[in-house]
């Protein structure tokens, strides 16, 4: 395997982790549907445009490698499409507010450091993003 097919892994294997990240509170949170609809669609976009980022960010990790796209075009829209990504994370960071972020009960308050991890693993897929624009460059 070299660089390339390692970073483009990577990629596609963070943008799993993100999408995984994203639905722990749907997973383990019971009862408390309303907050739960709010605290997603928070913010222009909502968690819905970070999970079709990084969706569609699989796809693209994994084109280059298997010769659907040229590499060089695969790295380009990788580098943006992560670049949204993190930006997305970011403003729904900032769009939740502080009443409905400590409105869930104080088992949850795991809850408030998950859009912190849900930006974590979008600047993972932004490294191997980067990784894989340098190994297409050299």
């Amino acid at each position: 395997m070299n660089r390339r097919q390692k970073t483009s892994f990577a990629g596609a294997v963070a943008c799993l982790v993100t999408l995984f990240v994203l639905v722990i509170p749907v997973i383990t949170i019971r009862g408390t549907q309303q907050p739960l609809g709010a605290y997603y669609a928070s913010g222009p976009v909502g968690a819905g445009g970070i999970g079709f980022f990084a969706l569609l960010g699989i796809v693209v990790f994994l084109s280059g490698e298997r010769g659907s796209a040229d590499p060089a075009t695969v790295a380009g829209i990788s580098l943006v499409l992560s670049l949204a990504l993190v930006s997305l994370a970011v403003l729904w960071f900032f769009s939740i507010g502080d009443t409905l972020l400590f409105s869930f009960s104080n088992q949850h308050s795991w809850l408030e450091w998950h859009p912190v991890a849900v930006i974590a693993t979008g600047l993972v897929i932004l490294a191997a993003s980067g990784g894989y624009t340098a190994a297409v460059i050299e």
